[in-house]
């Protein structure tokens, strides 16, 4: 049966930083525990730590997306307007995970850009971790055609080989559903990646 997902919910205010603490722990929690969860989510702090957990808990890791943001130091600035600490905290959690994600001997992120353009390369907050892991094969980067005009309807998303979905409601306000231990929808997500994967160009040559 074809899992349906429903958009439609009340969006939120944005988390406190002991709610953000506690969302990541929580999510962790139901993790390991094989715990099936399907939640909804509003903000940028939300979507940097389901991304936290996915690079701490995970060996592959698949990605639609716009611009990088997630991984961008201006994405941060927007989350500094409400909350300069949290702002900060997400962004060094975020890059400690990740640079233990990528010295992993089996790690692997594809990357989908809807656009591809240079200067999502210059802010991240990655740096030098992420281009080492363009040059050795670990990080994939690849983009759609501009003449995929139907690229522009597709909701951005993320998934790990663990079952972890994230799928976004809004490409601007960046809520979305998350998903734990769900083999239905993560099978349906995982299948239209790679059907985005098929007819995707390397988005550096």
């Amino acid at each position: 049966m074809e899992t349906k997902i429903d958009f439609t919910h009340e969006t939120l205010i944005m988390a406190t930083r002991e709610e953000i603490k506690n969302y990541y722990l929580e999510l962790r929690r139901d993790f390991e525990t094989k715990s099936p969860i399907f939640q909804y989510n509003k903000d940028r702090a939300h979507n940097s730590v389901v991304l936290r957990l996915m690079l701490d808990t995970s060996t592959s890791i698949k990605m639609y997306c716009g611009q990088l943001s997630v991984m961008r130091k201006g994405f941060y600035e927007h989350i500094k307007n409400e909350d300069e600490v949290l702002a900060d905290e997400l962004q060094s959690k975020l890059k400690e995970s990740f640079e233990h994600f990528i010295t992993k001997d089996n790690s692997k992120l594809i990357i989908i850009l809807e656009t591809y353009k240079d200067e999502y390369l210059k802010d991240l907050i990655y740096g030098d971790d992420f281009k080492r892991g363009l040059k050795n094969g670990k990080i994939e980067l690849l983009k759609l055609n501009d003449k995929l005009t139907f690229k522009q309807q597709l909701y951005h998303f993320s998934l790990s080989d663990i079952m972890i979905v994230r799928i976004e409601q809004d490409k601007e306000q960046h809520s979305a559903v998350c998903s734990l231990n769900q083999k239905d929808i993560y099978d349906s997500v995982n299948n239209v990646f790679n059907k985005i994967e098929a007819i995707a160009e390397k988005a550096i040559c």
